[in-house]
Protein backbone atom coordinates (compact mmCIF):
# COMPACT_ATOMS: atom_id res chain seq x y z
CA UNK A 1 0.00 0.00 0.00
CA UNK A 2 1.61 3.30 -1.10
CA UNK A 3 1.90 6.05 1.53
CA UNK A 4 -1.01 8.14 -0.49
CA UNK A 5 -3.30 5.42 -0.08
CA UNK A 6 -2.78 4.62 3.77
CA UNK A 7 -3.07 8.47 4.47
CA UNK A 8 -6.18 8.45 2.40
CA UNK A 9 -7.94 5.42 4.99
CA UNK A 10 -6.42 6.79 7.90
CA UNK A 11 -7.85 10.73 6.63
CA UNK A 12 -4.51 12.12 6.76
CA UNK A 13 -5.60 14.38 3.64
CA UNK A 14 -7.69 16.93 3.60
CA UNK A 15 -10.81 16.29 1.57
CA UNK A 16 -10.34 19.47 -0.74
CA UNK A 17 -6.83 18.19 -1.43
CA UNK A 18 -7.56 14.70 -2.71
CA UNK A 19 -10.58 16.39 -4.97
CA UNK A 20 -8.22 19.27 -6.07
CA UNK A 21 -5.40 16.33 -6.98
CA UNK A 22 -7.75 13.96 -8.50
CA UNK A 23 -9.14 16.34 -10.83
CA UNK A 24 -5.56 17.38 -11.72
CA UNK A 25 -4.56 13.99 -11.80
CA UNK A 26 -7.10 13.40 -14.78
CA UNK A 27 -5.03 15.85 -16.84
CA UNK A 28 -3.04 12.73 -17.68
CA UNK A 29 -4.52 11.99 -20.54
CA UNK A 30 -3.88 7.76 -20.60
CA UNK A 31 -1.37 5.48 -19.92
CA UNK A 32 2.25 5.15 -21.96
CA UNK A 33 4.87 2.83 -21.38
CA UNK A 34 8.45 3.62 -21.94
CA UNK A 35 10.83 1.53 -24.13
CA UNK A 36 13.86 -0.57 -22.69
CA UNK A 37 16.56 1.38 -24.48
CA UNK A 38 16.92 4.63 -25.86
CA UNK A 39 14.85 5.33 -29.37
CA UNK A 40 15.02 8.06 -32.22
CA UNK A 41 11.84 9.59 -33.39
CA UNK A 42 11.23 9.30 -36.78
CA UNK A 43 9.60 11.43 -39.42
CA UNK A 44 8.40 10.67 -42.23
CA UNK A 45 9.27 12.74 -45.38
CA UNK A 46 6.44 13.55 -47.92
CA UNK A 47 7.83 13.00 -50.75
CA UNK A 48 5.88 15.65 -52.45
CA UNK A 49 7.82 18.33 -50.94
CA UNK A 50 9.90 20.84 -52.97
CA UNK A 51 13.49 19.73 -52.29
CA UNK A 52 14.44 23.30 -52.68
CA UNK A 53 12.81 23.89 -48.88
CA UNK A 54 14.83 23.62 -45.47
CA UNK A 55 15.20 19.62 -44.83
CA UNK A 56 13.57 18.44 -41.93
CA UNK A 57 15.08 18.87 -38.58
CA UNK A 58 16.48 15.50 -37.32
CA UNK A 59 14.74 13.92 -34.72
CA UNK A 60 16.32 13.78 -31.41
CA UNK A 61 16.92 11.17 -29.08
CA UNK A 62 14.40 10.00 -26.32
CA UNK A 63 16.49 7.94 -23.17
CA UNK A 64 14.89 6.92 -19.52
CA UNK A 65 17.51 7.97 -16.81
CA UNK A 66 17.17 6.54 -12.83
CA UNK A 67 16.36 8.57 -9.91
CA UNK A 68 19.49 8.08 -8.68
CA UNK A 69 21.51 9.45 -11.55
CA UNK A 70 19.38 12.44 -11.61
CA UNK A 71 20.07 12.39 -7.73
CA UNK A 72 23.73 13.42 -9.00
CA UNK A 73 22.78 15.40 -11.35
CA UNK A 74 20.91 17.80 -9.26
CA UNK A 75 23.70 17.48 -6.30
CA UNK A 76 25.87 19.04 -9.05
CA UNK A 77 24.00 21.13 -10.81
CA UNK A 78 24.78 19.17 -13.94
CA UNK A 79 21.46 18.96 -15.74
CA UNK A 80 18.64 21.05 -17.18
CA UNK A 81 15.07 19.58 -15.42
CA UNK A 82 12.38 20.03 -16.35
CA UNK A 83 8.80 19.90 -13.99
CA UNK A 84 5.87 18.99 -16.71
CA UNK A 85 3.29 18.45 -14.00
CA UNK A 86 0.38 20.97 -13.89
CA UNK A 87 1.82 24.56 -12.22
CA UNK A 88 0.10 23.71 -8.70
CA UNK A 89 2.10 20.84 -7.98
CA UNK A 90 5.44 22.25 -9.18
CA UNK A 91 4.33 25.27 -6.51
CA UNK A 92 3.57 22.74 -3.63
CA UNK A 93 7.15 20.64 -4.55
CA UNK A 94 9.45 19.77 -6.91
CA UNK A 95 13.07 18.62 -7.74
CA UNK A 96 15.28 21.59 -6.78
CA UNK A 97 16.44 23.18 -9.64
CA UNK A 98 13.49 21.87 -11.71
CA UNK A 99 11.77 24.26 -14.15
CA UNK A 100 8.18 24.31 -14.30
CA UNK A 101 7.12 23.74 -17.48
CA UNK A 102 3.34 22.30 -17.73
CA UNK A 103 2.39 19.49 -20.78
CA UNK A 104 -1.01 21.59 -21.21
CA UNK A 105 1.05 24.66 -21.87
CA UNK A 106 3.88 23.65 -24.04
CA UNK A 107 2.79 25.86 -27.43
CA UNK A 108 3.03 29.09 -25.08
CA UNK A 109 6.01 28.41 -23.67
CA UNK A 110 8.39 26.52 -25.99
CA UNK A 111 9.65 29.99 -27.44
CA UNK A 112 11.05 30.51 -23.84
CA UNK A 113 12.32 26.79 -22.62
CA UNK A 114 13.58 25.97 -26.65
CA UNK A 115 17.22 28.43 -26.51
CA UNK A 116 18.31 26.71 -22.87
CA UNK A 117 17.03 22.95 -24.16
CA UNK A 118 19.27 24.00 -27.60
CA UNK A 119 22.23 25.10 -25.65
CA UNK A 120 22.08 22.05 -22.97
CA UNK A 121 21.82 19.53 -26.09
CA UNK A 122 24.44 22.00 -27.36
CA UNK A 123 26.89 21.14 -24.58
CA UNK A 124 25.74 17.27 -24.27
CA UNK A 125 23.35 18.71 -20.42
CA UNK A 126 20.96 16.27 -20.01
CA UNK A 127 17.85 17.86 -20.73
CA UNK A 128 15.27 15.84 -17.97
CA UNK A 129 11.54 15.80 -17.72
CA UNK A 130 9.45 13.96 -15.42
CA UNK A 131 5.80 14.09 -14.41
CA UNK A 132 3.92 12.33 -11.49
CA UNK A 133 4.66 9.08 -11.42
CA UNK A 134 5.20 6.01 -14.07
CA UNK A 135 1.47 5.79 -14.93
CA UNK A 136 1.44 10.09 -15.60
CA UNK A 137 2.39 10.73 -19.52
CA UNK A 138 2.63 14.15 -19.44
CA UNK A 139 6.55 13.62 -19.56
CA UNK A 140 6.57 11.26 -22.59
CA UNK A 141 4.11 14.17 -24.32
CA UNK A 142 6.48 16.80 -23.63
CA UNK A 143 9.20 14.83 -24.61
CA UNK A 144 7.33 13.21 -28.20
CA UNK A 145 7.01 17.25 -29.13
CA UNK A 146 10.50 18.22 -28.15
CA UNK A 147 11.91 14.77 -30.65
CA UNK A 148 10.33 16.58 -33.26
CA UNK A 149 11.87 19.29 -32.86
CA UNK A 150 15.27 17.70 -32.72
CA UNK A 151 15.91 17.92 -29.22
CA UNK A 152 17.73 14.66 -27.30
CA UNK A 153 15.56 14.32 -23.97
CA UNK A 154 16.03 11.78 -21.28
CA UNK A 155 13.05 11.07 -18.85
CA UNK A 156 12.81 10.40 -15.26
CA UNK A 157 12.05 6.57 -14.26
CA UNK A 158 8.89 7.02 -11.87
CA UNK A 159 8.72 10.09 -12.28
CA UNK A 160 8.42 12.82 -9.23
CA UNK A 161 7.10 9.79 -7.12
CA UNK A 162 10.20 7.97 -7.67
CA UNK A 163 12.41 11.30 -6.30
CA UNK A 164 10.15 11.74 -3.37
CA UNK A 165 10.26 7.95 -2.50
CA UNK A 166 14.30 8.14 -3.09
CA UNK A 167 14.76 11.22 -1.42
CA UNK A 168 11.96 11.19 1.10
CA UNK A 169 14.94 11.41 4.22
CA UNK A 170 15.79 14.87 3.24
CA UNK A 171 12.45 15.67 3.30
CA UNK A 172 11.37 14.43 7.04
CA UNK A 173 14.34 14.57 9.03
Amino acid sequence: MSAFTSRMKTGGFPLLIIIGMGALLSSCHGISSLPDKPVEATEEADPAENKSEKSPTKPGTLSEIPVGSVHQLVQSQAALIYDVRPKIFYKMDHIPGAISFPEDSFDKAISKHEPDIRTANKNNTPVILYCTDAACPDALVVAEKLLARGHDIALLRGGYASWKQATKSNYNP
